[in-house]
């Protein structure tokens, strides 16, 4: 990735991670789409204008205190129960159509996307133990021992429930998300 630019803006093809995305949120249904920026936000918004088909409201961090505030302030301007959060600097090919049925179908509060880890030393780590319960260790926490894991993929379906414990709190919704769910 190009340090100058926001990783969201690296083309993937011919079109940057940003607009996969966005195409992939509308063609799922999603009717409301939220873009979070911090680092290089000018960019993200002067882009956003040479888009205007695009219908995405967006949100600032320019003091870059972590993605929770700015994500549980959409809640005063939203009136949806569940919310589908996708980390901007990753590309998706999920059908989020299908994991949105199966997260309201499971009654769960927060649904999480995993996949294999395969550097658990750089990375979160998720595994599940014999009772079906998920544990997170933040790649800050050192554990001693090693577990077939894996790592969160960057996608989320989180009540407004579950996001209201957030109000008022700043620093990483990955972690806040995961240590509720602990």
């Amino acid at each position: 990735a190009n340090p100058e630019s926001p990783k969201a803006l690296a083309n993937i093809g011919s079109e940057p991670i940003l607009k996969w995305q966005i195409d992939l949120a509308l063609n799922s249904g999603i009717k409301s789409i939220w873009l979070l920026a911090g680092h290089k936000s000018n960019d993200i918004k002067y882009w956003l204008e040479t888009q205007p088909q695009l219908q995405v409201n967006i949100l600032e961090d320019l003091d870059l205190t972590g993605t929770l505030e700015p994500i549980v302030s959409v809640l005063a301007e939203s009136n949806a129960e569940i919310f589908c959060i996708v980390s901007g600097d990753i590309m998706v090919g999920a059908d989020l159509r299908n994991l949105a049925i199966r997260h309201l179908k499971s009654e769960n509060q927060v649904s999480v996307v995993v996949h294999p880890n395969l550097h658990p030393e750089t990375s979160d780590i998720l595994f599940e133990d014999h009772n079906r319960r998920i544990h997170f260790f933040s790649k800050k926490q050192k554990s001693d021992k090693i577990y077939p894991n894996s790592s969160a993929a960057g996608i989320f379906f989180v009540s407004r429930e579950v996001l209201m414990n957030f109000k008022d709190i700043k620093g990483n919704a990955e972690e806040a998300i995961f240590e509720w769910a602990n």
